[in-house]
């Protein structure tokens, strides 16, 4: 570099640096200014905004205990099981709900906690026994039925996704509380309708929100209730909780769209946070005067200058309008040239660079290209039909197998033709097209479709929507499968599920009339015994027999039956057997208070029992004992039928009902009607034999759909 061009440089540099440093002095004093002002206005707002929030949340709670004073509430809470009085309480707030644009949903819960009625039905919240297990343990919920109207903390709802605030407003009849009104403002709705309306100067905001509220979710849930489908967005204010510990306060953040200035107010119950922010560029507006100023000095000063400079960069601008040139081309697409390099400088290493970058750009253009191909290929040899139609239905493009599918010699042969004439229900696509509208994708979507010859086959649509714009034209791109064979599969494999519920049935029935010839021969040598030696006893074993007998022989259709029906039936046959053996056998029975109604299948402990008789009095040394206990554990019901001895493998059975059939009948019926929810299991220790019987408690999905 010449002396003069050092010269030019450093003559520059000393202007600019002046210039600036001048700058920077004046602008940070009047920036301090604006900021201190600009705090003070935000710290009001932020008080006014806290201030009207709390009100408008009083306002909520008055409503709450408004509602729950209506006759209509009051009536469905003493007759909620009545459809007609629960159905004129869904109807109703089904209305209110979103005309007030404020609450997730509203429900009507009884006093054990139950779901009895509420305005989103449709999300199965009704008797739901997460939902009851939940709300009986909100501090809401239990001062509601105290008596006093509870509000309750900022949770994430799990049938939403979404924060929300419970009001629980207990339901007043004759001076009782014979239910809770319980409404979930959703904490999102409370900003749309109270916050987002507001604006601080021309771009500021307020928003609120809990610091202390987890947002953890599971990757894999999706929300059931379709109130709040679109998931709840935190504001984008990254500060940590630690933070905003004070009833208020000041802070600055920045987002993406630049530094915020904000101030905060806490509200004590519940603990919601109210941000007012202003950009700190539009705070600091006023004194931006100062840097165009500088600006201007600074341009003046290169315009001195620069008449020097020219003569330095003359020979370079030259090169760099070659560079300039040879871009241009680069980017018009000819990238078979080349730029002639002729100096090593910062202009020759930049020329070099060019030809570099149009000889990479050559190589991955030709590599799309192949792509290109490659995924031409893919799209027409896939096995799946591919699609893109209009939002009207008109086909613009489907690849061979989509064509086939609908009944075409070619996929020109489908282009143009309406998608509706190939739906057997031309309200499905309608469904599929609201849908798309406003989730942009559905999967799965199983319909009938009518191919070109009027045949129909089962088709599964997965689609995506391609909007160009809000409330724009929308394409449909996506695929559908032929699930016509596999249908038939799952229907071919239910029939056999079937066929193998109705033989365990036929089992279970003829079960019932199986009785042991050897058990009824034995019993009746007991009773010519006791006729002769203690004739008194005579009448009270034939009841005993008659009762096990009636019992063994019922013709019921009922696959379940209350735990105590069990134990009863097992009872009267040891009472049976203790006559015959008389102080050779001790029984000992012990159900857990709580399971003796809990539902089980029936003749669930009569072959364990007769089992633990047979083998117990083979095996073991006299008495034998026999012990029948029932116990709650987790919400599973366990069966336990234990007696002195040792374990009999069933392979070694050869005779019997208990020891054959019984047994493994149970197995097989436990494992339809329970699958992988139940355990079966023996244990032998310290001279005793236990089986084991677990079962999910209240008998289970798969039993309940066995029952129907």
């Amino acid at each position: 570099m010449s002396l003069r061009t050092k010269l030019l440089v450093l003559v520059e540099c000393l202007a600019l640096g002046g210039v600036v440093v001048a700058s920077a002095i004046l602008y940070r004093a009047a920036c301090r200014e604006m900021e201190d002002a600009a705090r003070a206005n935000l710290d009001h707002v932020a008080y006014l905004v806290a201030t009207q929030a709390e009100r408008s949340l009083a306002r909520l709670v008055q409503e709450a205990e408004l509602w729950a004073d209506m006759r209509m509430v009051r009536d469905t809470a003493l007759n909620y099981r009545d459809p007609e009085q629960a159905g004129q309480f869904n109807r109703y707030f089904g209305r209110v709900r979103p005309a007030t644009q404020v609450y997730q949903s509203i429900n009507l819960v009884n006093l054990d906690a139950d779901c009895v009625a509420s305005s989103n039905t449709e999300a199965g919240r009704l008797y739901h026994p997460d939902h009851q297990r939940v709300v009986s343990e909100r501090p809401d919920f239990i001062e509601a039925k105290a008596g006093r109207t509870g509000v309750g903390d900022t949770v994430l709802s799990r049938g939403t996704g979404r924060p929300g605030l419970a009001i629980a407003a207990p339901i007043w009849h004759e001076g009782n509380v014979v239910g809770v009104l319980r409404t979930i403002v959703d904490m999102g709705f409370f900003h749309t309708q109270n916050l987002a309306h507001l604006r601080i100067g021309e771009s500021g905001r307020a928003v609120v929100f809990d610091p202390t509220l987890d947002l953890t979710i599971d990757k894999d849930w999706r929300p059931p209730d379709p109130v709040a489908a679109e998931p709840y967005r935190p504001p984008d204010i990254p500060v940590a909780p630690a933070e905003l510990t004070a009833e208020c306060g000041f802070l600055k953040y920045k987002t993406q769209a630049g530094p915020y200035l904000a101030a905060y107010h806490r509200t004590r119950h519940p603990a919601w946070v109210f941000v007012v922010s202003q950009p700190l560029d539009e705070v600091l507006q006023p004194v931006r005067q100062i840097r165009h100023a500088a600006l201007a000095v600074a341009v003046a000063l290169m315009a001195l200058i620069g008449g020097g400079i020219f003569l330095v960069t003359h020979p370079i601008l030259r090169n760099v309008a070659a560079c300039q040139a040879f871009a241009r081309r680069i980017q018009g697409g000819c990238l078979d040239e080349r730029l002639a390099v002729t100096s090593s400088d910062e202009i020759g290493q930049l020329g070099q660079s060019l030809n570099d970058m149009a000889g990479s750009l050559q190589a991955n253009r030709a590599a799309i290209e192949a792509a290109e191909r490659k995924y031409r290929r893919i799209f027409e040899n896939a096995l799946e039909g591919i699609f893109v139609t209009t939002e009207d239905g008109r086909i613009i493009a489907v690849n061979p197998a989509c064509a086939r599918l609908l009944g075409y010699g070619s996929p020109d042969e489908a282009v143009g033709v309406h998608s509706q004439t190939h739906y057997a229900d031309p309200r499905q696509r309608e469904e599929i097209v609201a849908r798309l509208r406003r989730d942009r994708l559905v999967t799965g979507f199983e319909f009938e479709l009518v191919r070109r010859d009027g045949s129909r086959r089962l088709g599964e649509l997965h689609a995506v929507a391609d909007v160009d714009a809000p409330g724009g034209a929308m394409l449909l791109q996506g695929f559908i499968a032929d699930i016509t064979e596999r249908r038939g599969a799952e229907r071919d494999r239910e029939q056999a599920r079937e066929a193998e519920r109705l033989l365990i049935e036929a089992r279970l029935q003829a079960l019932r009339y199986q009785v042991n010839p050897h058990f009824l021969f034995n019993v009746l040598n007991t009773i010519d015994a006791l006729s002769r030696q203690t004739p008194d006893q005579v009448p009270a074993l034939i009841r005993e027999l008659s009762r096990y007998l009636r019992t063994s022989l019922d013709t019921s259709e009922e696959r379940t039956v209350p735990l105590r029906e069990e134990v009863g039936f097992a009872e009267s046959y040891l009472r049976i057997e203790k006559y015959r053996f008389e102080d050779e056998l001790d029984t000992a029975i012990d159900v857990q208070p709580g399971t003796a109604d809990l539902p089980v299948p029936c003749l669930v402990l009569q072959p364990l029992v007769e089992n633990a008789v047979k083998h117990g009095m083979k095996t073991g040394p006299a008495p034998l004992r026999i012990r029948i206990e029932s116990r709650l554990t987790a919400g599973r019901l366990l069966l336990e039928v234990a007696n002195t001895g040792r374990w009999v493998a069933e392979t070694d059975r050869h005779d019997g009902r208990a020891g054959g059939l019984g047994l493994s009948n149970l197995r097989k019926r436990l494992e339809l009607l329970f699958h992988d929810q139940h355990r079966f299991e023996y244990i032998e220790r310290d001279g005793w034999v236990a089986v084991r019987v677990e079962l999910p408690a209240g008998g289970g999905g798969r039993m309940l759909n066995a029952e129907r």
